[in-house]
């Protein structure tokens, strides 16, 4: 790999505008020219998240056997991850390790415990969180972090299950990203 020399010193010969620079190789190769943004998202790397924000949409039917978390509400920000917070998905365009994180803030089924995981492709993986919920409309929240190496195309979202059948949740507020590391 050549050694590179980013400049943008306003005597060259074709004047840079204010959001670009010039990336020239070390030894008289040939330069060009990207923009700030172009550049931030080169070093920045590929990203993703889907959110919501003021949620009041029950989900129901959440049992003893993993479902999907739904209703999230936006796309968040994101580089080379597709975010479809409609299927309550993030699609991951780029095979690699990735940090995984989610947070959320829940209200729900009264006494009742939930675990939520990570899913890759709509089967649970080993990161995730436990809460038990009180009694009297208690919001819960819970986050959890760690590493999986993914596939191109692969589809992360989250997994929910509780104690027993027929739980429902109302997802508050909450966030999955991805941030590929490796």
């Amino acid at each position: 790999m050549a050694n590179v020399e980013i400049s943008g010193l306003p005597n060259k010969a074709t004047p840079l505008s204010s959001d670009e620079i010039e990336l020239q190789a070390t030894g008289g190769g040939a330069s060009a020219k990207t923009s700030l943004d172009n550049l931030g998202k080169a070093i920045a790397g590929i990203f993703g998240s889907i959110l919501v924000n003021d949620g009041a949409t029950a989900q129901t039917g959440i049992g003893v056997t993993d479902v999907k978390v739904n209703g999230f509400a936006l796309n968040g920000e994101s580089s080379g991850v597709t975010p479809d917070n409609v299927n309550d998905k993030l699609t991951i365009l780029t095979a690699g390790k990735y940090s995984m994180s989610a947070a959320m803030s829940f209200a729900g089924s009264s006494q009742e415990t939930f675990d939520v995981h990570i899913a890759v492709d709509g089967i649970s993986s080993v990161l995730g969180a436990r809460r038990k919920l009180s009694s009297g409309g208690d919001v819960g929240n819970l986050s959890f972090a760690g590493y999986l190496d993914l596939a191109a195309a692969a589809e992360v979202s989250l997994n929910i299950k509780a104690g027993g059948a027929a739980k429902e949740i109302t997802l508050a507020m909450g966030q999955l990203n991805v941030t590929k590391v490796g």
